[in-house]
């Protein structure tokens, strides 16, 4: 070849051959692990759209003889902001109907206080994480002054 010649074609092309075939195989391993991770990632969809239809299922068996829709609505809003928690207060409600027996008023303050402690917790907070601190937070905020509340009602929400 001369000193200042152009490759012949094929030469050329011979060292692009070895890359592509390189980045071909490398890309087709990609392939690979991109559909097993989005496999596992349905997989895990799906999982959880099974216990988030069986809590829904437990939140309608609690709640089915209620005076009022209200606590369905709330356990169910619960779900998608702390499903731990609400799948905590299922358990709880259905322990507590099976070896207690308990009254649906009961249920009904039992869920209702539950829920607002995870509200007032902004639902970040798993019931299993709250310490007597956050609960006592918890308690504080219901008082009142004889001002705000002149007939201390508060005191009622604070026992219960």
């Amino acid at each position: 070849m001369d000193k200042g010649s152009n490759p012949t074609p094929r030469a050329y092309l011979g060292g692009l051959y070895k890359i592509n075939k390189n980045k071909v195989n490398k890309d087709s391993s990609k392939r690979k692990t991109d559909l097993v991770y989005r496999q596992q990632i349905s997989n895990q969809e799906e999982e959880k759209e099974k216990e988030t239809n069986l809590l829904y299922r437990k939140i309608n068996f609690i709640t089915k003889d209620c005076s009022k829709l209200y606590f369905n609505k709330i356990l169910k809003k619960l779900v998608e902001k702390n499903s731990d928690n609400a799948n905590i207060i299922c358990e709880y409600i259905i322990a507590e109907e099976t070896e207690l027996n308990i009254k649906n008023s009961t249920k009904e303050s039992r869920i209702k206080v539950l829920v607002w402690i995870s509200n007032f917790l902004n639902d970040t907070k798993s019931f299993k994480q709250m310490t007597k601190q956050d609960i006592l937070d918890y308690l504080n905020s219901l008082r009142k002054s004889t001002l705000e509340d002149s007939s201390q009602r508060w005191i009622g929400s604070y026992n219960g």
